[in-house]
């Protein structure tokens, strides 16, 4: 009986940790991925990415710390990998998001796109790239939504590009397509989820930004998400992968999914650097 009670209370206190302190606890990570193309063209730059921020949730909503954190990183580029709203999806929830987006700025551009859960008001939805009455862009205007296209992004050092696929959209028949990308260029590739990983040919220089997973919000087994397939991609849960010349990095992004708490998986934002080899 001891025992027992033991354990009911130390699953009380862990979960009061998890929804009171890990949440609310945004951190920054850094990650170093060793690409030649892009390391030339992105030398010395500051980026950042962000993901999952799921705004305007009812238990917590990490807008204020995350425009803090960017603005003391001072980046000089950002990508976004989709799900900025909640999951309620109510017209103040997407105004909520949509004021964080205007706030960002970065001198060589905000790229991003869009995810499941930014669909879920599809009237909403809209503002994200006009205004409801279609007839001026919309407020968050500084961000450049890629919906299976691309473009090209030049530096102090070189060039690259930055591709969209627009992966979570429910509102078209059509699956998502990776547009023709130039072939003389490195390319960085955002996708809400990392489920085109798979599909890219290894010997093509390549890098996908991801989120999505939330990194299952709490710290598990990798074969507990392939046991269960609550995620399409369980193989790629979080972190950096690589396979051959094509490399992937999957966030754990910002807010939280159905459950409030993150236990052993903080929130995160991210802070890009590229090595040559």
């Amino acid at each position: 009986m001891v025992v027992f009670l033991a354990c009911i209370f130390g699953a009380a206190v862990l979960i009061l940790y998890g929804h009171m302190i890990e949440l609310r606890s945004v951190t920054i990570q850094h990650a170093q991925i060793r690409n030649s193309g892009l390391a030339t063209a992105l030398k010395g730059e500051k980026i950042v990415l962000i993901s999952d921020l799921h705004l305007g949730g009812p238990f917590w909503d990490a807008g204020h710390e995350v425009l803090e954190i960017v603005e003391d990183i001072n980046p000089d580029i950002i990508f976004l990998a989709g799900d900025y709203v909640d999951w309620s999806g109510g017209h103040d929830v997407y105004n909520r998001a949509i004021e964080f987006l205007s706030r960002l700025k970065a001198p060589l551009g905000v790229f991003g796109v869009m995810g499941n859960a930014d669909y879920i008001t599809s009237r909403e939805t809209c503002k994200f790239c006009h205004t409801a009455d279609w007839k001026y862009p919309a407020e968050t205007s500084r961000v450049n939504m890629l919906r299976n296209t691309w473009t090209e992004v030049t530096t102090e050092h070189g060039k690259f590009v930055v591709a969209g696929i627009d992966s979570s959209n429910p509102l078209t028949k059509e699956p998502a397509t990776i547009p023709d990308l130039p072939d003389d260029l490195p390319v960085i590739m955002l996708s809400h989820t990392s489920d085109l990983f798979a599909g890219i040919d290894q010997t093509r220089d390549v890098l996908v930004l991801a989120g999505d997973t939330h990194g299952g919000q709490i710290l598990l087994p990798e074969f507990f998400w392939k046991f269960i397939g609550a995620k399409s991609d369980p193989d790629h849960m979080r972190g950096l992968y690589q396979e051959g010349k094509k490399f992937l990095f999957v966030t754990s992004g910002i807010g939280y999914s159905h459950i409030p708490i993150r236990i052993g998986v903080p929130p995160e934002v991210v802070i890009l650097e590229f090595l040559d080899f």
